[in-house]
């Protein structure tokens, strides 16, 4: 497995956790219908800042925290070119998702859709499957007691695994890390005082304590759950924060950006096909509304349409008609949706559209 894989699955693990401690707290009733919007924008959000994609964990993490905050202090966040009315209720899952033989739905979370019963995941020998959506997502009834609570966030910052399996449900291929080694959490004391609390590879979980005054705690938690602990004036604190650390240089230059195997060989089709089968290539996973610069008004009315998730491909070329061609495909089935050529580049970042990945020249070993 690639670093770039075990950097996504960590996040991937970081957020859920992140969302399922969040999920516990309480969140005002809001009217109409700004509890959906606010999901749906924020679910949209987090789709937007990443390239590689999974499911919604950062956004449900941020929308729960952001609904304690109430809605009032949120609303002035939609700006106008926002596609309104939302539709309420989201569309069922079999209406949009595949079916398998079980009857179960399968695929990657959409945001105004109910989630299919099995989530798309990327498992830890990097193989593409689904989990069930009932394991994957954060537990829907909040800890009894000080007990279950401890021991809920002692599983999330050890970690463990969930099955992975092919698209029937059935035949199991890998597993998906939830939770582990390099998770971190942030508090406060009553009296401002701070309390940072995160795990290592050897499943001890660290509880640190600063003082306003900057006297120290360190709580260390072991496996078989011997606690110790190790006070700090704040004095010895400042130095051991002041004691340099050996700088790590990086082994090798950053690879270059590379799209998969399916990806690659459609955007060389469709480059042959356009006529230039050595031309310059960028793509992205993006949600479509925030594709309105390239589209114009090509986009589609439909807020459905307008917040789905589609692979963007730009490719420049000695095309006829236009040097500049894009095209959108369905994340899932990877049908073109939409196209377009220009004698212009076409506008690919901005305060709400970040750069592609690429470029590549198609055609080259």
């Amino acid at each position: 497995m690639n670093p770039d894989q075990n950097g996504l699955i960590d996040k991937q693990s970081r957020d859920v956790e992140l969302g399922a401690a969040l999920a516990a707290l309480p969140h005002p009733e809001l009217r109409g219908d700004m509890d959906a919007r606010l999901r749906a924008a924020l679910e949209t959000e987090r789709r937007r800042r990443r390239r590689h994609r999974s499911v919604a964990t950062l956004g449900l993490a941020a929308t729960l925290a952001a609904l304690t905050l109430g809605g009032a202090a949120l609303a002035g966040a939609f700006n106008s070119d926002s596609p309104a009315p939302w539709p309420e209720p989201p569309l069922p899952a079999k209406s949009v998702y595949p079916t398998n033989a079980a009857g179960q739905t399968y695929g990657g979370h959409k945001p105004l859709v109910e989630a299919p019963d099995l989530i798309a995941v990327l498992a830890t020998n990097g193989k593409h499957g689904y989990c069930l959506n009932s394991e994957f997502e954060p537990p829907r009834n909040p800890p009894k007691t000080p007990e279950e609570a401890e021991a809920m966030s002692d599983r999330a910052f050890r970690g463990y695994t969930i099955p992975v399996y092919e698209s029937d449900g059935v035949t199991q291929i890998g597993v998906f890390q939830m939770g582990g080694p390099g998770m971190t959490s942030y508090g406060g004391t009553a009296d401002g005082g701070t309390v940072t609390k995160t795990s290592d590879a050897d499943g001890n979980i660290i509880t640190t304590t600063v003082d306003p005054d900057g006297a120290t705690t360190i709580e260390t938690k072991a496996l078989d759950g011997r606690v110790t602990t190790k006070a700090l004036t704040a004095a010895e604190a400042a130095r051991l924060k002041e004691t340099p650390t050996p700088s790590q240089q990086p082994s090798h230059k950053p690879e270059p950006d590379t799209p998969e195997a399916w990806l690659l060989e459609r955007m060389s089709q469709l480059a042959g096909d356009a006529g230039d089968a050595r031309a310059t290539a960028w793509w992205e996973l993006q949600t479509r509304h925030y594709l309105k610069p390239i589209e114009g008004d090509k986009t589609p009315e439909s807020p459905y349409q307008q917040w789905a998730t589609v692979w963007l491909i730009i490719l420049h070329g000695d095309f006829a008609g236009g040097d500049w061609r894009y095209w959108l495909l369905d994340q899932d089935s990877h049908n073109v949706l939409a196209s377009g050529q220009s004698d212009t580049q076409f506008v690919m970042s901005g305060p709400q559209l970040p750069p592609p990945q690429g470029p590549i020249t198609l055609g080259e070993k």
